[in-house]
């Protein structure tokens, strides 16, 4: 391959700890370093990206990621987890190095691609009113470590008890138990329905509504009909450590942002109606966040809310004209990732035999990768990861895309419940998939969904290992 000229990379043996060879790296662009000493070597990798002109640099390095922005300032940087996904589980060091620069040169090229598709962005101004609804008295140990959220004197926390509440002895707080009805809206602009307690609010009274610009749920099961979001925090457990994290996050959500637009719209190829009648709709319907609706003027075609919009993908998978596409990665972005990740498959020297392509989404997926490589999990090093933010990203030609590539298999790795809701077209692309592989003789088989849960990481590693 060419060496790229403006790229650099900056890689670590993490203080010795793993066989990070540079000779079997290479020169994959002009400048490839090799650190024991990430926080000292910087400066020095620094200094000559400078002097190169080098415009952005792979980050392959567990170090604090502030240490690497200080000190590349002014160019974009791209970071890897090499160690988790390449040389911590796979024994093979010369497949592991293999399967690291398959990664770097596909990070380059996916990159190019993202370069040339600007991703708008919209304005979001979040405040600092959060609302609280708590089935543990640990909810008010919540509620003082966001106390000074209200010192401005706007916004603060608002505590809401459950009516399944214990522990609170014969708090006053007790009178005020509610059950939470529902929630709209978006982050910086939630709708909370309650409903007060009959037993101890004197009889039936009507339901309120509060605003918020976050909410918190502590309680056993996650509420009906409330999903996780950005700025919905969903808490199962109330020890300190999840507490304080779940307070981090809140304090970070506060601010001025841009939001980038995860959907396109082009309206004219759009299936949603003609001759003034109303057809189609699959994008509302399965939209789980209500962030697309009809146009009020022109009910024949739709609206998207983007400040709403969480990017799940539903709405282009059950799309069928492609009106609608994602921005962030964009199909041509994912399909770029698939060839250079493939492209010794067709023909260059690899120490890789039957690749395989693994998408998986942000969420379980990135975990059970993670876990493989902390732990260490071995698993083989053909598995090539493709990550994309849910796995309703994934369409028929992205699979069909990689086994026409070279890819001995595809596997789509990902929650066992996720937390955008139900997958139904998911399930149709793939049994899609399966039906043309079997049609033209190519093995349905060559196909895997596999999903996973918090605390099972090793058993979808075993999966993955079973499809390979």
């Amino acid at each position: 391959m060419m060496k790229e000229k403006r790229w650099g990379a900056f890689l670590c043996d993490c203080r010795s700890t793993i066989k990070v060879d540079s000779k079997r790296i290479g020169k994959p662009m002009s400048l490839v370093t090799v650190a024991t000493n990430p926080e000292n070597e910087i400066h020095a990798f620094a200094k000559e990206a400078d002097q190169q002109k080098l415009e952005h640099v792979v980050i392959g390095c567990c170090a604090e990621p502030s240490i690497f922005e200080e000190a590349l300032q002014g160019k974009t940087l791209h970071f890897l987890d090499l160690k988790g996904n390449c040389f911590s589980p796979h024994p093979d060091i010369e497949k592991a190095h293999s399967k690291a620069l398959k990664m770097i040169h596909a990070e380059i090229e996916a990159s190019k691609i993202k370069a040339k598709n600007q991703v708008s962005v919209n304005p979001l101004k979040v405040g600092n009113r959060v609302v609280i609804y708590t089935e543990f008295p640990e909810g008010l140990k919540l509620a003082n470590m966001l106390k000074d959220m209200g010192e401005n004197g706007t916004g603060g926390v608002t505590l809401c008890i459950s009516s399944e509440i214990e522990g609170l002895g014969d708090s006053p707080l007790l009178e005020q138990r509610s059950a939470l009805v529902s929630v709209e809206g978006r982050l910086g602009n939630f709708q909370i329905t309650l409903e007060p307690d009959s037993k101890t609010n004197g009889g039936t009274q009507n339901r309120f509504s509060l605003e918020a610009d976050q909410l918190v749920v502590l309680t056993k099961a996650p509420p009906s009909g409330v999903k996780k979001r950005t700025g919905v925090h969903l808490l199962s457990g109330t020890d300190s450590k999840i507490l304080e994290e779940t307070a981090r996050q809140v304090r970070e959500l506060v601010g001025n942002f841009h939001k980038p637009e995860h959907v396109t719209y082009e309206q004219t190829i759009c299936a949603g109606g003609d001759k003034g009648i109303e057809t189609c709709g699959r994008c509302i319907n399965f939209c789980p966040y209500d962030a697309i609706s009809r146009q009020t003027d022109n009910p024949i075609r739709i609206q998207l809310d983007h400040l709403t919009c969480e990017g799940c993908g539903a709405c282009v998978s059950a799309c069928p004209t492609s009106a609608l596409q994602f921005t962030e990665p964009s199909p041509q972005e994912i399909y770029a990732r698939i060839a250079s990740l493939l492209a010794s498959s067709n023909g260059e020297k690899s120490t890789l035999t039957t690749p395989v392509i693994v998408f998986h989404c942000e969420e379980m997926g990135r975990k059970v990768l993670e876990t493989a490589g902390q732990v260490p999990l071995p698993y083989s090093p053909s598995v090539l990861p493709v990550e994309v933010p849910c796995l309703r990203y994934v369409s028929e030609s992205n699979m069909l895309a990689a086994i026409s590539l070279g890819a001995a298999g595809v596997g789509l790795l990902g929650c066992e419940n996720c937390p955008n809701g139900e997958r139904e077209l998911l399930y149709q692309k793939y049994e899609f998939t399966q039906l043309i592989l079997h049609h033209f003789g190519l093995g349905q088989e060559r196909v895997r969904i596999i999903t996973a849960e918090a605390g099972l990481e090793a058993d979808a590693i075993g999966t993955v290992n079973e499809f390979i």
